[in-house]
């Protein structure tokens, strides 16, 4: 069964509307949404992406 890691977001409302989310433990790891329940789920691929980029690195 595959761990499960808590990350820290930074979320901020854009001034264009939506919000944008930083993942502070990995840097690079930026996204954004229409709300924040559409940034939390592209925060959770970004997330991802950026672990698989580190590892392979």
């Amino acid at each position: 069964m595959a761990e499960k890691h808590k990350f820290t977001i930074r979320i901020q409302k854009a001034p264009e509307g939506g919000y944008t989310g930083q993942c502070l433990e990995l840097p690079g790891a930026i996204s954004e949404g229409e709300t924040i329940e559409e940034l939390k789920k592209n925060m959770s691929f970004c997330s991802c992406e950026r672990l698989i980029s580190f590892l392979h690195a």
